[in-house]
């Protein structure tokens, strides 16, 4: 099977048309049991992207699954399908793992909403491994540097330090023990945060 973004805007259309509760649900597992084959096909096309080159059309293709994904996590959260949103915005990571897992504002975000997801229906082990990653992937992917205050934050920086500081808030609430480790972290993430949106380029952003 082909990657095929166009043929989940279709069946996108027919889930926020659906009328009544049964048609919702069918519409909905239709969609998302499409979505699991193309992370399938995706994974294998992807081959270990960015270790190995793909073609620009894998790209392509991979990103826009990856936002419809978004956009279907949007519908279910409108429709009240709490377990369905979850499952679509664990594919959007996934998908946008394959094809931008280089890119953390891409990554961070969609984890920090799966995780957000997962709490919702009780799955907090789950939420709290996805938390952890976040917070664990700024110190791996050595972006500390985003923290340093002499330095202009851009939009990718910006992206990046909220889906972490939402991340580690949550972990620190969640299991109090912690707080007290997460504490300075927590702390510098505030202090950058806070001076970016009072600084003249973060109020334009607003």
């Amino acid at each position: 099977m082909a990657l095929n973004p166009e043929a989940v805007r279709k069946r996108l259309e027919t889930l926020k048309s659906a009328q009544g509760q049964d048609d919702l649900r069918v519409a909905a597992e239709q969609i998302l049991d499409f979505l699991l084959t193309q992370l399938e096909e995706l994974r294998v096309l992807a081959n270990g992207y960015p270790r190995t080159p793909i073609s620009s059309a894998v790209w392509t293709d991979g990103k826009a699954l990856a936002e419809l994904c978004d956009v279907l996590a949007d519908a279910l959260s409108s429709k009240g399908l709490p377990h369905q949103e979850e499952l679509a915005s664990r594919l959007a990571a996934g998908m946008a793992c394959q094809v931008m897992g280089h890119y953390p504002e891409e990554i961070f975000p969609r984890v920090l909403r799966n995780s957000q997801c997962r709490e919702r229906i009780d799955q907090l082990d789950d939420a709290i491994g996805g938390y952890e990653a976040i917070v664990a992937d700024f110190g791996a992917l050595e972006l500390d540097y985003l923290l340093q205050e002499n330095e202009e934050l851009d939009q990718t920086g910006r992206v990046i330090l909220t889906a972490v500081q939402h991340a580690a808030a949550r972990l620190g609430e969640i299991q109090p023990e912690r707080a007290r480790q997460l504490a300075p972290f927590q702390a510098a993430l505030q202090r950058r945060l806070v001076r970016m949106w009072t600084s003249p380029e973060g109020a334009s952003d607003r």
